[in-house]
């Protein structure tokens, strides 16, 4: 089946089993994948009778106008929820990378239809680490896998060395108090020789697969940062309000 997930041949749409090429079909695109406005600081979907035509270009939500999150902005292309939740599941504990080459399809159009987070603005990629034995569980990452793919379709580098989890942590989901989230990650990531040699100045596209909170890909954001990137972006698959898988 892995030969199916690359989208290059026809086979069922993994939502609604009609034929098509090219993985997932226009009509659960459309459906299930429709744009929508969302809050450049932190990716939540965002009612559009709240915007107001100053902030159209740049929208952002209360809390991140109050409180601006580490990076230059996010792009959130998906809401977590069905069908997505199934196959970013399957992707990510099922033991299916090959899915991210379907996943990967509504991001990538998220990020070209998108001109505040064009690919334009951003000259690498970089996933978000998981901890060095989570990886060897899993057998592998699944935002590398999202990560290489976009930078191979944007004809952008991307690197899977640069940017380390060099600790395991608490699981975030477990941790209700947002002040434990953050010092649960508090100095979890770093950067390898490679990294901190190569990265400052330049503007970086953080992936990722799920956000929830925030807090992991942030705590990324802040660690690129004071290695010396000039702008952190944060693309993620998707996006849930609520509860969400764990990291």
């Amino acid at each position: 089946m892995s030969w199916l997930a690359t989208g290059r041949w026809p086979a069922p749409c993994p939502i609604c089993r009609q034929w098509t090429r090219g993985g997932l079909c226009s009509p659960c695109l459309q459906r299930f994948a429709a744009p929508q406005s969302r809050c450049t600081g932190c990716g939540l979907a965002l009612a559009a009778d709240a915007l107001t035509a100053a902030r159209a270009q740049a929208p952002r939500c209360g809390r991140c106008i109050e409180d601006p999150p580490p990076v230059t902005g996010t792009l959130a292309a998906l809401d977590y929820g069905f069908p997505w939740d199934g196959l970013i599941g399957a992707m990510k504990f099922g033991g299916r990378p090959e899915m991210a080459g379907l996943l990967v399809k509504p991001l990538l159009e998220a990020i070209q239809q998108d001109q505040q987070h064009s690919a334009k603005a951003v000259e690498l990629l970089l996933p978000v680490p998981l901890f060095e034995k989570r990886a060897q569980q899993r057998g592998y990452n699944q935002s590398w896998e999202l990560a290489r793919r976009l930078g191979k379709a944007l004809d952008r580098p991307a690197h899977a060395d640069w940017l380390l989890r060099w600790r395991a942590t608490e699981t975030q989901s477990l941790l209700a108090d947002p002040a434990a989230r953050r010092a649960n990650l508090r100095g979890v990531f770093l950067l390898s020789t490679a990294g901190s040699r190569l990265l400052a100045g330049k503007r970086v596209a953080l992936v990722d697969d799920v956000m929830t909170t925030g807090a992991t890909a942030f705590e990324a954001a802040r660690t690129l940062q004071q290695a010396g990137a000039a702008q952190v972006w944060l693309w993620v698959l998707a996006r849930t309000p609520t509860a969400a898988p764990k990291d």
